[in-house]
């Protein structure tokens, strides 16, 4: 059984910002015509929202607590019972680009709050396991779930997505994420996550270890006008010294001023480790779906950071139990 705290989810909603919010959901629907007003799309945003965090199984099991619980009901700020078909045509309405619009609004308020600064901004990746096996005819592909794929996970094989993310190495928030089927290599998105940070904060230095190591994205980043820290592979550079290396112990060689950059490479760790205490598996079936489902997750991460900010409370910024 889940159990919501009424009074710490009132906080964080109390806090958002829901003129920016607004304008974003609101941009989804028809403003002029004979059509009829949308319903509540702030709510079922709330509702949603409050899906994430309180970690239910399923988004109809949250939909009989809207129905017989009138608090839940009050916090997603419903003042009628909503139906399946609502919360389904306002994910349809909003989409993904939107949802990444409204995260990029959410950013801009914590690099306005000086919380997020980007100056170092740390990339990895990270599978999720969709809830599908393989296909009997295609085993690198689902059953079920036809745009899973087969890809390597932190303990063998799984079949299901994966989450490319470009955090502040600093702040450990999310800046820019893209959501790709497991068996994609994490090079192929470089460069669209670094254009997406750059165009919200200023980029100083980049951190990735060696899966990451091309030619083609040290000119990248060296174009943006930011520092490369990147670790060489073994068949990379072999007769030359001095250059930032990671041994199969995990231990970091080289000079000693990139050995203490490659140590905030554990912050997007620690930031998909929040990721996957919120998502756990993909539930929804599909890339869009899937993508969707990492987006809600984001964004309460960064509603949480903004909330405790506002109130005082930065050392709960990273907390995504604090106000649950």
């Amino acid at each position: 059984m889940v159990v919501v705290d009424f009074e710490c989810l009132k906080v964080l909603f109390d806090r958002l910002n829901l003129g920016r919010i607004k304008d974003v959901l609101m941009g989804a629907y028809h403003r002029l015509g004979l059509d009829r007003p949308p319903f509540n799309p702030l709510g079922l945003l709330r509702f949603k929202i409050v899906l994430v965090l309180e970690g239910y199984l399923s988004q109809r099991a949250l939909e009989r607590e809207v129905r017989f619980d009138s608090r839940v009901r009050r916090l997603c700020g419903f003042d009628v019972i909503s139906s399946h078909s609502k919360v389904v045509r306002f994910e349809r309405r909003i989409g993904v680009e939107r949802l990444k619009k409204l995260i990029s609004r959410v950013i801009e308020d914590l690099v306005s709050f000086g919380f997020v600064k980007g100056l170092k901004v740390v990339l990895d990746s990270k599978p999720f396991e969709a809830r599908c096996r393989r296909d009997p005819r295609n085993p690198s592909r689902g059953w079920l779930d036809r745009e899973a794929r087969l890809g390597r996970g932190a303990r063998g094989l799984i079949m299901g997505y994966k989450v490319h993310l470009a955090c502040d190495g600093e702040a450990e928030m999310p800046l820019a994420f893209r959501v790709a089927p497991a068996n994609e290599k994490d090079k192929r998105h470089v460069i669209t996550l670094l254009n997406e940070v750059a165009e919200k904060v200023r980029v100083e230095t980049v951190v990735c270890d060696k899966q990451y190591s091309s030619c083609r994205i040290r000119d990248f980043i060296k174009g943006l006008g930011s520092e490369s820290v990147i670790s060489y592979p073994k068949n990379q550079k072999r007769r030359v010294k001095g250059l930032l290396r990671v041994d199969k112990k995990f231990r970091v060689h080289g000079p000693e001023r990139f050995k203490r950059l490659y140590r905030l490479k554990s912050s997007v760790e620690r930031v998909h480790s929040r990721l996957g205490a919120l998502l756990g598996k993909i539930t929804f079936k599909g890339l869009k779906a899937a993508a969707t489902q990492v987006s809600y997750a984001v964004l309460a991460m960064l509603f949480i950071a903004q909330t405790a900010i506002e109130t005082g409370r930065s050392s709960k910024a990273r907390s995504i139990t604090y106000y649950v």
